[in-house]
């Protein structure tokens, strides 16, 4: 028969455990309300709030520090692809299985002016020029297009090599170029008023579905691949960096933390890992058991990572609990 003394000490070990379970579960915060796989995340420009996109056709906000749902944000016809904080904070933008970019002030929800692409396939990617005045799609099968933000007007149409589509486009920090990940396994540097390819960054071995310039160096770019691996570049010479290799399935989305120097994958294998960016070390691989890792985000401070899921929530990360 136990003591009393032993009782006690196994009560204890018990509680303990418990409350290491209980803090791992509240890492991470999990937030939910979308109905379909979330597609895309942000946080805006001041950290008080998480945007997402997901395939049930919504954007959603939602309150950084407490997970309550904010807004939710319709006018898209269309599984939502890619979303973002306009530069000076203050709208939401959004891409789609349509042919529209669309715009909803961040504090308010209230609609802005819809962009007409005139794209008839659908939209993969969204980047906004930085200066703010310019709106870059990736629309599949019909390569991509610079519109102006004021009135829609048309400034520029690429289309990508050897009959490839595009599924991400990004905007370079100085606006001359942007970056085009394409479906035959390149990113393309194109001149950003001209149409011309500048350089063509081989090394992936499946589509490029993802990328994001350094936020510390303009000439340094990031891919993530369906090779399940991510890379870094030089995209002013064209030439290859450093490749982060260690998911087992496709990588969806890659980010930068906001002093460059580390970096985040997500991939279909249900993971999300931090790597060093100079060294190109595994810090963290994050168990997100959510279906897949569709999209990540750091937080403006760098101790949050964002995960959208394919099981249709988002996971708050705090990366200084690790």
């Amino acid at each position: 028969m136990k003591s009393k003394r032993q009782h006690l000490v196994y009560w204890v070990i018990a509680t303990a455990l418990a409350v290491q379970t209980v803090q791992a579960q509240d890492n991470p915060r999990v937030l939910q309300g979308h109905g379909d796989q979330v597609s895309s995340v942000a946080v805006s420009l001041d950290g008080t709030k998480i945007v997402s996109g997901a395939w049930d056709n919504t954007v959603r906000i939602w309150d950084f520090a407490t997970g309550a749902l904010l807004n939710t944000l319709e006018g898209s016809t269309d599984w939502v692809t890619s979303v973002g904080v306009t530069a000076d904070g203050s709208q939401v933008y959004a891409g789609s299985w349509g042919s529209a970019v669309l715009f909803w002030d961040l504090a308010s929800g209230d609609p802005g002016p819809a962009i007409d692409t005139g794209a008839r396939t659908n939209i993969t990617s969204v980047s906004i020029s930085p200066d703010g005045t310019q709106v870059a799609t990736a629309q599949a099968t019909r390569g991509s297009k610079i519109q102006s933000i004021s009135d829609g007007s048309s400034l520029l149409s690429y289309r990508a090599p050897s009959r490839a589509s595009i599924w991400s486009i990004v905007f370079a920090p100085d606006g001359a170029t942007f970056a085009a990940g394409n479906t035959n396994d390149t990113i393309t540097i194109v001149d950003s008023a001209l149409g011309t390819e500048l350089q063509t960054l081989t090394g992936h071995e499946e589509n490029v579905v993802d990328l994001e310039y350094s936020p510390v160096d303009s000439t340094i770019l990031l891919s993530g691949s369906w090779d399940g691996t991510a890379k870094l570049w030089n995209a002013d010479d064209g030439s290859e960096l450093m490749t982060f290799e260690g998911h087992n399935k496709p990588v969806t989305s890659v980010a930068f933390s906001p002093d460059g120097s580390r970096i985040a994958t997500g991939s279909l294998d249900t993971t999300a890992k931090i790597w060093d960016t100079a060294t190109g070390t595994l810090l963290h691989t994050l168990e997100a058991k959510a279906g897949s890792v569709r999209a990540v985000a750091f937080s403006p401070d760098g101790n949050t990572l964002i995960t959208g899921n394919g099981n249709g929530t988002i996971q708050v990360w705090n990366l200084t609990e690790l």
